[in-house]
């Protein structure tokens, strides 16, 4: 049985040892990575429903994935961006991830097109980045 990590969505420390881990996600039926060339990076998982599933399970929250189904295979990180509880015979949360490369996506720059002339742009470039040069 493999166990996934689950982590704060600020984590920023997901290696062993003194990680930010907020737990083990166990009693997982299905993990599914998706990840095409020039693509989507996403996964999807279900997980038994238990009160501590359901809580632990929180848009934004951090698991780290198998890449692929080999038992040594590494991990990366994806964030929830949805979920829900999926009742029936076996009650159960049907979970939608993100890898978090993702974030950058939602990154804001500040606009250079407007800027007049060559060197006054590349002059503006340094600003323009998130976190600055």
């Amino acid at each position: 049985m493999r166990l996934f990590p689950i982590h704060e969505s600020n984590s920023t420390s997901f290696g062993s040892g003194n990680s930010d881990r907020l737990a083990y996600l166990d009693r997982v039926s299905k993990a599914t990575v998706r990840r095409t060339v020039k693509g989507e990076y996403t996964a999807s998982m279900t997980i038994a429903y238990t009160p501590e599933n359901q809580q632990l399970i929180q848009n934004d929250r951090i698991i780290r994935l198998p890449v692929n189904p080999r038992d040594n295979a590494p991990v990366q990180a994806f964030r929830i961006h949805s979920f829900d509880v999926r009742y029936g015979s076996e009650k159960a949360i049907n979970v939608e991830l993100d890898h978090v490369s993702y974030d950058m996506n939602y990154m804001p720059v500040i606009s250079i097109a407007k800027v007049n002339g060559a060197s006054n742009a590349v002059a503006a470039i340094p600003g323009a980045l998130v976190g600055g040069l």
